[in-house]
């Protein structure tokens, strides 16, 4: 029987649920903007407030499973989209950078950055940067920053 979570562990699922609320968010507004769709009209196709969908885009409230096999299916989005490799992008282990740069505003400034993403109206280049920006942060390309 699941009890109440021990006091260390409540953290790490407020971490958790919160990253993993953002990262859906995320890939929900990807989904919108790749088909085109004004937030309007998937609140139109969903009877869903958009103050309530803009919400669940930026991770701020938790999408309920019906709420998303509703928005998937009006998008003709797999439901499996929103959770391929979630678990590598909200699940890792605390760390500091050489920099000193601790791993919770690492996340922020992930965050920060692919919602930067979500803004550029162009496909090919939102994917383009998207692709830099993830090679970045896997080790896989070094940027010189002229330091």
């Amino acid at each position: 029987m699941a009890g109440k979570p021990k006091a260390g562990k409540t953290e790490l699922l407020r971490v958790v649920e919160e990253g993993i609320n953002r990262e859906v968010g995320l890939r929900l507004r990807d989904a919108r903007v790749m088909r085109n769709m004004r937030l309007e009209d998937l609140a139109r196709a969903t009877s869903t407030p958009p103050s309530s969908l803009s919400a669940m885009e930026r991770g701020i409230v938790p999408i309920k499973v019906r709420e998303l096999i509703i928005l998937a299916e009006t998008m003709g989005v797999p439901l499996a989209y929103f959770f391929e490799g979630l678990g590598k992008a909200v699940m890792r282990r605390p760390v500091t950078y050489a920099d000193g740069m601790e791993e919770g505003a690492a996340m922020s400034a992930a965050g920060d950055v692919g919602a930067a993403l979500c803004k550029i109206k162009d496909v090919n280049i939102r994917k383009s940067l998207r692709a830099v920006v993830l090679a970045v942060a896997a080790g896989l390309l070094k940027l010189e920053t002229g330091e």
